[in-house]
């Protein structure tokens, strides 16, 4: 019996292996995301609506290097009113060039992303049924990252509310 149930169990992987099921993906390598030069833990201070803060930002590959996750935390304010935000971001390709991903926060927001790369600028547009909001991680020099939060006005331009400076502190090139 025990002989058997192995015989079964071994066919069903090699028929997941071997055949295409629906939803399964058997690609061997994950698909390229043009975003190796962000990798790393960037750590570094500026403004919050007005308000100092500092941020720990890391980008890494997960899930069998498929995606690519940003994590964040954000402390706000001095230590006596200080806030803690934090996030989390998982990119991943969507053919024909396009990166697409989805945001989550302690806030309780979900939104989805629009990635776009131009040059040494990661452009992650937020939004649910329309943008609402931006956030540009521009690769100023080598080892910085200034990184700029906007949010869409009624009128469709971008107001700025966060600004910061970042040093990797760890991985990358």
């Amino acid at each position: 019996m025990t002989t058997r149930l192995a015989r079964l169990f071994f066919n069903a992987v090699v028929a997941v292996t071997v055949f295409d099921f629906p939803g399964y993906t058997n690609a061997a390598e994950p698909a390229p995301l043009p975003l190796d030069r962000w990798l790393g833990t960037w750590q570094g201070t500026g403004s919050n609506s007005g308000v100092a803060a500092n941020l720990t930002l890391r980008f890494e590959r997960a899930l069998g290097e498929r995606f690519v996750k940003v994590s964040l935390s954000n402390q706000i304010g001095p230590p006596e009113t200080r806030e803690q935000f934090e996030g989390l971001a998982l990119y991943w390709p969507a053919g024909a060039g396009q990166i697409r991903g989805s945001w989550f926060d302690s806030q309780g927001t979900v939104y989805a992303l629009d990635v776009q790369v131009f040059g040494e600028t990661l452009l992650a547009i937020w939004h649910d049924e329309q943008p609402r909001g931006r956030s540009s991680y521009r690769l100023v020099q080598p080892g910085v990252l200034e990184i700029i939060d906007s949010v869409r006005a009624p009128d469709g331009s971008w107001r700025e509310f966060a600004r910061y400076q970042l040093k990797r502190t760890s991985g990358g090139s």
